[in-house]
């Protein structure tokens, strides 16, 4: 498990340091002031040498068809775009182990040489061009798995979860995650129609439905709920956890991540800038052991000149935090 991680030269931050983390970790913080970027971090810390799921969640806005608007994107993972080589370091502590990775990037005209390094040592060099299918994709340094607002609304993602789930014989779990949040789901089905393939929702009363005809929120649990129940002992990033489900089914979503997080054995990140759902999320945890308590942390990001302040509280102090002196926590 990721215990800190200080993060130098990243997107807009010259340094960041991310200390006492927990098996599930809320990050609180107006817009536009770095949650998302947090994620990314811990992301790319996760995937150590292996630089194509960095370079995936460029190129997946599909955007990116030319060389040079290629590597512009590249360079804006950099807070100095200027000097040569750009260079962006990932010094984590994981189970009590140092593990730092360093990344020097060469960006030309219409190509990069990426160059990272695990513990000042064991380089590994990519040349990126483009198209990047002929990156050579290694293990990374630890399973993570990252699921941003839209992950839901790719219909091949669902088939993909959808497959994955069946060959591992984990269906009937993902279904009771599910239900857990949605308890009129029973399981899904796979059809081929005139339209191609789609997953099947299997409702309680026998009803079979498509899955692209639910709500925003049935689409994305989905999507989460799947990939939790795939990638067990890994790392899950969650961008904006509550966009998409109404406030009445938060506190379910908040028991079922919790418990997901524990009997899979994932530690969990997640942004919100949602005050009323981390509200939820603490109330919903009050259900759950003091030990459990103290391994959910409330990271509060503010603004302080060039880099952001942060304010770390394990569940129960932000209980007392909220109860008690109604302290602002986002």
């Amino acid at each position: 498990m990721l215990e800190a991680l200080t993060v130098t030269g990243f997107r807009k931050y010259s340094t960041l340091k991310l200390k006492g983390l927990g098996r599930i970790n809320c990050i609180m913080g107006f817009n536009n002031i770095g949650k998302t970027s947090i994620l990314e971090a811990v992301y790319t810390w996760a995937c150590g040498q292996n630089i194509m799921p960095v370079i995936s969640r460029t190129i997946s806005r599909g955007r990116y068809f030319q060389s040079d608007m290629l590597m512009k994107e590249i360079s804006s993972l950099f807070r100095n775009k200027i000097s040569s080589p750009l260079m962006m370091t990932f010094d984590g502590v994981s189970n009590n182990l140092p593990a730092c990775f360093e990344h020097k990037v060469y960006i030309y005209p219409s190509s990069a040489k990426w160059e990272v390094s695990y513990n000042g040592s064991e380089t590994v060099t990519y040349d990126i061009n483009v198209p990047v299918n002929n990156i050579t994709e290694i293990k990374s340094f630890c399973p993570a798995r990252y699921i941003d607002i839209l992950s839901y609304a790719e219909h091949s993602a669902d088939i993909n979860t959808y497959n994955a789930l069946k060959r591992g014989g984990l269906l009937e779990q993902a279904a009771q995650n599910m239900a857990e949040v949605f308890p009129d789901i029973s399981g899904f089905a796979m059809t081929q129609d005139n339209d191609g393939a789609a997953v099947r929702i299997i409702r309680t009363d026998g009803e079979t439905l498509p899955l692209y005809t639910y709500g925003d929120g049935v689409q994305r649990w989905f999507n989460i709920a799947g990939n939790m129940t795939l990638y067990r002992d890994s790392i899950i990033c969650i961008d904006e956890a509550d966009t998409g489900f109404h406030p009445a089914v938060q506190s379910k979503l908040s028991k079922s991540l919790i418990r997901s997080a524990g009997r899979n054995n994932i530690q969990l990140f997640i942004t919100t800038h949602n005050i009323e759902f981390i509200d939820t999320f603490l109330e919903a945890a009050k259900t759950f052991s003091n030990e459990v308590l103290q391994d959910i942390k409330i990271i509060t990001m503010r603004e302080k000149e060039d880099f952001p302040a942060l304010r770390v509280l394990n569940a129960s102090e932000a209980i007392e935090a909220r109860e008690k002196f109604a302290l602002e926590l986002r």
